[in-house]
């Protein structure tokens, strides 16, 4: 299979209210909007897209209709978790996981996104040379 894209789904009862948070606070742009779907694409993501359905609407599927999203998470690379960590929290989005350095060669953290959906924005750093020889599999 040759793919084009990549997308995400998140089923969730209020898809144009949610998706101002990435709009607004995440540089995404809606290239679809109806009153029960949101289509998001990024400038930086070509490829990528993001929806935001109602659960109830007969396009969600079936098993999964009328529930909202439960237990998903989206991570977004960054070239600076620092300034994003403080950007996003001068604009009152509150960090439900802080700024964290990871030994594995992550700098992260998390925002609450739609529907108890998490956010993880990540920066790729280098890892712990340490932490790196004890974890070689």
């Amino acid at each position: 299979m040759q793919a084009n894209g990549l997308g995400t789904v998140i089923l969730t009862r209020t898809p144009r209210q949610d998706a101002d948070l990435f709009v607004r606070h995440l540089g995404f742009a809606a290239c679809a909007e109806l009153d029960w779907f949101v289509s998001l694409q990024h400038p930086g993501i070509p490829g990528f897209f993001l929806d935001l359905l109602d659960a109830d609407h007969p396009s969600a599927p079936e098993a999964q209709r009328g529930r909202a999203a439960d237990a998903v998470m989206i991570a977004l690379l960054v070239d600076d978790a620092e300034g994003e960590a403080a950007r996003l929290g001068g604009a009152g989005v509150a960090l439900i996981k802080p700024l964290v350095d990871e030994p594995w060669g992550q700098r992260r953290f998390q925002i609450a996104g739609p529907a108890g959906t998490v956010i993880e924005i990540v920066q790729r750093i280098a890892p712990d040379p340490a932490w790196l020889a004890a974890n070689r599999g």
